[in-house]
């Protein structure tokens, strides 16, 4: 359970409870089957915030209101279970089969602000979802590996397998902004009269059915590797044909408002079926026992699920290319440890990538195709007492090829560095800092702040008489920075969690 006095903080009220029995059995020392069964129950508010007249974020908003009955959580019950099972035949075959079932249920209650300017009110987008979903997936998978073919210092793996996901999904829509007056209410985030909002029971009659289901998903996929040189290079290459099946039924009932009765009218839209084979092409080669240096195109597929443009269109896919080098790097050993390095130079391209609406919320745009370049990096060193890393992330861009503008919400620039010391074999003392780049909102009428956030933390092991205790206390967001790490308009502003101090206390034998 989780209560954060912190306004636009996504969600700044959580309970959950999960129990996940599990179990392993193995019918040999080659074959072994794992079932995992899970059953959980949650509540977590639906927080907002926004920005007033002056362009600040509203600081009490959404964790000091609004008061029972207009508090709106989203609830869910789910159950699930996974199977696995392995196999090895001989030293060269194995086999892998994994199942995976879950069924649940899932209200979503929305008081939400809408506006993309700065303002001393916002309307107010009242609504609830009634969401219920089945989920089967397979995957089944051979594998083959030969450490030696002959005498030639050539070695070959192959994989392939094939997977299936099925949904059935049901929405159940009450649609405060299609519901006179709630329409026409207007919010003033700094001084909310919270007897304008829609309470418990407000929503009786449903304004909407949207009956999706995905028939399924999947694909097949085959994977070879081929070592040379004694494994010295590796050159790896896979071919995945993706299949994506979605149909989809919105019943509208007329007319849109809470009295009794009224019709629900509306066709099937014909089923959407999206096919395509990418490739990934790979190429490590050991320099040294300590430096390898990399190479990799990735092709990527992405269907869209249950959400559509304003006008009720369908989005297309979004299909893409990664294309990075790199370089792997055990440097030297000094201070009583190793110093470790990776880094990369990468280049990213997406087609029809998607985002909000910025005029239309609840519904999405594509933007043509995006690309980014940029590199990444990571200096580690660890030792017997201390560790460290350090890490940095620069794109240039991303940009949308389409407006030529940058793109969304995705920060220029990030960085980090994290330690660890072991004072004694059992205390050890740390901490980290991260710095995130500005970001612009999905409408591109403001950028958040670059802003960096530390945390510390101290742990003590103790050993009783069977196995060891651990205490270990910690602070997240030491100074309390009130930071924004994503915008969707003036009117839905994310913020950083606020400090939090944590407690926890194991018992492990």
């Amino acid at each position: 359970a989780l209560d954060v006095g912190r306004a636009g903080w996504q969600w700044d009220f959580n309970k959950a409870q999960v129990v996940a029995p599990s179990f392993a059995y193995d019918f040999s020392s080659e074959s072994r089957i794992r079932a995992r069964f899970s059953f959980t129950n949650t509540d977590v508010k639906n927080s907002t915030t926004a920005l007033d007249s002056s362009g600040k974020v509203v600081t009490d908003f959404s964790s000091n209101g609004p008061p029972t009955p207009y508090n709106r959580f989203n609830s869910e019950e789910g159950q699930s279970m996974q199977v696995v099972w392995e196999t090895t035949l001989n030293e060269e075959w194995s086999m892998k089969m994994n199942l995976f079932g879950a069924l649940g249920d899932k209200s979503f209650d929305f008081n939400n602000l809408i506006g993309d300017s700065i303002a001393q009110d916002y309307q107010l987008s009242a609504s609830q979802r009634d969401y219920r979903w089945k989920n089967f997936f397979a995957d089944f998978s051979v594998s083959y590996r030969n450490e030696e073919i002959g005498d030639s210092g050539i070695s070959y793996q192959a994989v392939g397998s094939l997977s299936m996901d099925h949904w059935d999904i049901t929405y159940t829509l009450f649609d405060g902004h299609l519901i006179a007056p709630y329409n026409t209410y207007r919010l003033d985030p700094t001084n909310p009269d919270w007897s304008l909002l829609p309470g418990e029971g407000s929503f009786r009659y449903p304004t909407r059915y949207i009956l999706y289901n995905t028939e399924w998903l999947g694909g097949a996929v085959f994977e070879n590797v081929f070592g040379f040189f004694d494994d010295r290079l590796l050159l790896s290459g896979a071919l995945r044909f993706n299949y994506d099946n979605r149909s989809s039924h919105t019943v509208w009932r007329t007319p849109q408002n809470q009295n009794p009765g009224g019709q629900y009218v509306g066709d099937p839209m014909p089923t959407n079926i999206n096919e395509k084979v990418t490739t990934r092409f790979g190429l490590v080669y050991k320099l040294s026992e300590k430096v390898s240096v990399y190479a990799g195109s990735t092709e990527a597929f992405l269907a869209v699920g249950a959400i559509f443009k304003a006008d009720g269109g369908r989005l297309d896919p979004e299909t893409g290319r990664n294309q990075e080098i790199g370089l792997k790097a055990d440097l030297f050993e000094a201070l009583g440890g190793n110093i470790s390095f990776t880094g990369a130079l990468f280049q990213i391209n997406v087609v029809n990538k998607w985002r909000g609406d910025p005029q239309n919320p609840g519904f999405f745009i594509q933007d043509g195709e995006q690309e980014s370049k940029g590199m990444d990096m990571q200096l580690t060193y660890s030792s017997e007492k201390l560790s460290a890393i350090m890490g940095y992330f620069q794109a240039e861009g991303p940009t949308d090829h389409l407006t030529g503008e940058r793109a969304v919400i995705v920060p220029e620039s990030t960085w980090n560095f994290w330690g660890k010391y072991r004072i004694t074999p059992r205390l050890s003392i740390g901490g980290g800092y991260k710095s995130m780049g500005n970001t612009l909102a999905n409408n591109r009428a403001y950028r958040t702040k670059r802003y960096g956030t530390a945390d510390l933390f101290a742990s003590y092991e103790h050993p009783v008489r069977i196995g060891k205790m651990v205490y270990r206390a910690g602070i997240s967001n030491l100074t309390d920075n009130a930071a924004v790490f994503r915008m969707n308009s003036a009117a839905t502003v994310w913020r950083e969690e606020g400090r939090r101090v944590k407690l926890t206390v194991s018992y492990i034998w």
